[in-house]
């Protein structure tokens, strides 16, 4: 266990994501396009390149799991704390698994839905930049 108050865990967690997803963005800009500059060309990335990359994206995803999951138990710290059930008597450990459980299950991990919703991102992005200048009256 962490010595770190839930809050404090949560800042921490979210430092570290925020680092490995810079250290991604700025390795990836190398490769952008001029007219797309947030998003890697990766033809043009050599093979090594490529999965020096892959390695970025996967750490990257590894602290955004492990921040999620920080998340959910700061959630169920916080609902714990405003439903009063540490000092409510009984069996306090489990109350506090069944209020995370409820924390988790509010926020289900379901990347088949978080992948659908970035294709549509990128489809509606890449409909909008296909569309040609109106050109205005002179």
């Amino acid at each position: 266990m962490s010595s770190l108050s839930p809050r404090r865990k949560y800042d921490a967690d979210l430092e570290t994501y925020d680092q490995a997803s810079g250290r991604r963005t700025s390795y990836a800009d190398q490769f952008a396009d001029i007219h797309t500059p947030m998003r890697p060309v990766l033809s043009r990335m050599p093979e090594a390149q490529l999965l020096e990359y892959r390695a970025l994206l996967t750490d990257e995803f590894q602290k955004l799991r492990h921040l999620r999951g920080t998340t959910a138990y700061f959630v169920g710290d916080l609902n714990m704390a405003l439903r009063g059930n540490v000092d409510a008597g009984g069996d306090w450990l489990i109350k506090d698994i069944q209020v995370e459980h409820e924390a988790l299950a509010a926020y289900p991990v379901d990347y088949a839905k978080m992948a659908a919703e970035i294709d549509e991102e990128d489809a509606a992005r890449d409909k909008a930049a296909a569309k040609p200048a109106v050109k205005g009256a002179r």
